[in-house]
């Protein structure tokens, strides 16, 4: 059941928000200074987008999200059922526009200041889709190699400082974005983004230390009818031998990458292999052809 307050909310037409069940205009929207998503950085979240204004993959992420609770023993007190329908009824509220789709649950009120004691708050917010600079889809970003990677990196959490201080130091040094590598030089994730390679037409991506992207299944599922994938260990000594590299999000979809340290890649010209796959997922995610996730996007 949604409430909506009883005194008069000027809604934002671009964004709509709601605070558990309560709808709340953007600039009114409030928590707890003490909820331990703020004071403790407690808490996880999940980000999709729409296509043709309808959500993909949503149950997809609502389901990540309460496995991402529990890791961090939260409680979420809403089914799958009931998320969605907060969703939907925000993006009619924002109208058949494309919108990004921003789900975020805290860890809630604590008297101790450190361990949770009251219920999380699930915070929903719907606005304008986020667009991405063309030009990156053109050139390919460039990554620079961290030593690091994120805490707990089968969840997602609002733990990302580390990632920020990291990515300011890239962009010092002329790079978008970061690549993390383990210990023992196997490599994982970008910040934000799963990642792919390509050679002789084979397709390999990391296999553990990273999420397990909505995106990135999707890819997966789709292509593995016409294409060799490899879900494996992938050291950094071996980034040289890749022909082509690109990352997978749901907001930035595929994107290729140009550079990796002083290691270049042939992703971002016309023909290669990771352009056609650009327009191919393009011709999925607008409903041209299906797969799983496109055929459980439709209905929810």
């Amino acid at each position: 059941m949604i409430k909506k307050e009883t005194k008069k909310v000027i809604m934002d037409a671009k964004i709509c928000t709601m605070i558990n069940d309560l709808e709340v205009a953007p600039n009114e929207a409030v928590i707890s200074i003490f909820d331990l998503g703020l004071t403790r950085g407690l808490a996880v979240f999940e980000m999709l987008r729409t296509y043709n204004g309808k959500p993909f993959g949503l149950r997809e992420h609502i389901e990540r999200l309460i496995i991402s609770a529990k890791s961090l023993n939260l409680k979420i007190e809403n089914s799958i059922e009931e998320i969605e329908l907060r969703v939907n009824h925000l993006l009619r509220k924002r109208g058949d526009t494309e919108s990004t789709i921003r789900m975020v649950l805290t860890g809630g009120m604590t008297t101790d200041r450190i361990l949770p004691n009251g219920s999380p708050n699930l915070i929903i917010a719907v606005y304008p889709l986020e667009k991405v600079e063309e030009s990156l889809y053109i050139n390919g970003i460039q990554l620079m190699s961290v030593p690091n990677s994120r805490i707990m990196p089968t969840i997602k959490s609002t733990h990302y400082f580390p990632a920020i201080l990291s990515i300011q130091q890239a962009r010092v040094k002329g790079f978008d974005d970061i690549l993390y590598r383990l210990e023992d030089d196997r490599i994982t994730e970008s910040s934000t983004s799963n990642l792919f390679f390509i050679k002789n037409g084979t397709l390999y991506t990391p296999n553990e230390h990273i999420l397990p992207g909505i995106t990135r299944q999707s890819i997966i599922d789709y292509f593995k009818v016409s294409m060799d994938i490899k879900v494996c260990d992938i050291y950094y000594d071996q980034l040289p031998q890749f022909d082509e590299a690109f990352s997978t999000s749901s907001i930035k979809e595929i994107m290729p990458i140009s550079q990796i340290d002083e290691i270049t890649y042939t992703s971002a010209d016309h023909n290669s292999i990771t352009h056609k796959m650009m327009k191919e997922y393009q011709s999925l995610v607008f409903g041209e052809k299906t797969s799983l996730v496109s055929a459980q996007a439709s209905t929810t």
